[in-house]
């Protein structure tokens, strides 16, 4: 097992870091501060803030406020219904990325013409309730003044997925529709299918674009599957048999010594964990192409020179706002520790090592430098329960889009949830690119799909291959184009 000290090097520099990046640069920020005592509507929707139950599982009578935006159908003799849209996270708010897709000019035509297009931010984010809160814990945490666990003991349970499940649904009944098209990016997700498997009646349309898995509920075995879907990216990326083994004896050389000796110098800890998040990185940050000419040089002929120079180099995205960020990772981790299936105690932690060492040899002992979050967690549970054998309760088919080397959610997660809706599952498939989130993104293959099904559930074909390496690019410039998704902090 590596040292302590590289153990806390992981969790900063891998886990906490590389699962942030939102933005400097990108062409996107959520901009304007925001306070659900004075919330701010961004041009071109209508917002409103609805009070729902402070809590579900004890309803006292008492009230929060949550916040949604709507963008109206710009056709309403051929309005089809209401598209709600989640962004992913936990910890990302949806209004302001919304507005960003509409005036971009990323949607469709035909879903701008015939949706009411839905943006609630969740409870913990945007102009919700408990965002407030959950930003000042996680400022406070920062400077080594733990008030979150305060929080988590008293109101994690309710910002949980499945009290944002029956928000949605609360907001329906508001809206007086009887029925919602839901698409979920990453942990939205897991979001649309467990408000399908509460509600069936009420879907008329799904679309889990990068799933999450439906079956697979506690932290442990969720950052064991990510070790596994990076695994899967780095074979990809390294392109030959001989440069992982190289790459995993390298990594036991650096768990066991706390540094590797290069032909021509020593390559420390913080540099490879760097090294290695760009391997597993997403292709629109950059990363990867910038640094793997210097991995190729280290693992074909020992050299660790150019792989330090370009790490170096390396311009990493920063947050838009660095304040936000830290409230979206306290809010993840409230989600997630809430939602798990049961209590995780320091002695199941201690089991999982020699699992994630199996998952991937590259990956696994960084993983599970975080593996605890959850354990001994000081709040109430309200566990999501396995979605499965969805056929039986639903009508209509339910499209499903997973990334073959999608390093957050990965593919095994989209097999799995295509398992969970059975006959229903109509499967897009996405090839040759590393990335996360894919409908809506330029790429014609998947967007002409999902309108189609969006248009009409009935039409989408059993299973489609796109090949992602055509997700648009902005004119002039090989960078992909940026996208509310590349907010999504954590799945």
């Amino acid at each position: 097992m590596m040292k302590k000290a590289i153990l806390a090097s992981a969790v900063s520099a891998i886990l906490l870091a590389g699962c942030g990046g939102g933005g400097g640069g990108d062409g996107f920020s959520v901009g304007a501060d925001k306070s659900e005592d004075s919330p701010i509507c961004a041009t071109g929707l209508e917002c409103q803030q609805l009070e729902v139950p402070a809590s579900y599982i004890n309803d006292d009578g008492s009230k929060v406020k949550v916040f949604y935006a709507i963008h109206k159908a710009t056709d309403t003799n051929n309005r089809i219904g209401t598209l709600f849209v989640n962004f992913g996270g936990p910890g990302q708010e949806a209004q302001a990325s919304l507005a960003w897709m509409v005036n971009a000019g990323l949607f469709d035509q035909a879903i701008v013409e015939r949706f009411d297009i839905v943006a609630l931010d969740p409870r913990g984010s945007g102009q919700s309730a408990y965002a407030k809160e959950l930003k000042q814990c996680a400022v406070e945490l920062a400077n080594n003044v733990n008030t979150c666990d305060e929080f988590n003991t008293k109101s994690a349970v309710n910002i949980s997925t499945n009290t944002l499940v029956k928000d949605i649904d609360a907001l329906r009944a508001h809206l007086g529709e009887e029925q919602i098209s839901f698409l979920g990016y990453s942990y939205g997700t897991r979001v649309g299918s467990v408000y399908a498997d509460f509600f069936p009646e009420r879907v008329r349309a799904l679309i889990l674009d990068s799933p999450m898995s439906p079956t697979t509920l506690n932290y442990i075995d969720i950052a064991q599957d990510n070790a596994a879907g990076y695994d899967v990216v780095a074979e990809y990326r390294l392109g030959t048999v001989a440069r992982k083994q190289a790459l995993i004896s390298g990594v036991s050389i650096l768990d066991a010594n706390g540094v590797f000796q290069g032909l021509d110098g020593d390559l420390s800890v913080n540099t490879a964990l760097d090294a290695l998040y760009s391997l597993r990185s997403l292709e629109v940050y950059g990363y990867w192409q910038h640094q793997k000419p210097g991995v190729f040089e280290l693992l074909d002929n020992g050299n660790v020179a150019l792989l330090k120079r370009l790490v170096d180099s390396t311009s990493w995205n920063q947050a838009n706002d660095p304040v936000d960020a830290q409230r979206s990772n306290a809010m993840f981790t409230a989600v997630v520790c809430a939602d798990g299936s049961s209590a995780l105690s320091t002695n199941d932690v201690a089991n999982a090592y020699a699992n994630y060492i199996q998952a991937s040899g590259i990956f696994g002992v960084v993983n599970y430098a975080n593996a605890g979050m959850c354990a001994d967690w000081p709040g109430q549970l309200d566990p999501v329960q396995p979605v499965e054998y969805m056929d039986a309760k639903l009508q209509q088919p339910v499209l499903i889009l997973g990334g073959q080397y999608d390093p957050r959610t990965p593919y095994i997660w989209t097999e799995a949830m295509s398992e969970s809706f059975a006959s229903l599952t109509r499967l897009i498939r996405v090839e040759n690119i590393v990335e996360h989130g894919f409908s809506y993104r330029g790429n014609r293959c998947i967007d002409n799909a999902s309108t189609a099904y969006l248009l009409d559930p009935s039409s989408a074909s059993n299973e489609l291959v796109c090949d992602g390496s055509t997700l648009a690019r902005s004119a002039g410039n090989t960078a992909l184009k940026p996208h509310p998704v590349m907010l999504n902090q954590h799945f």
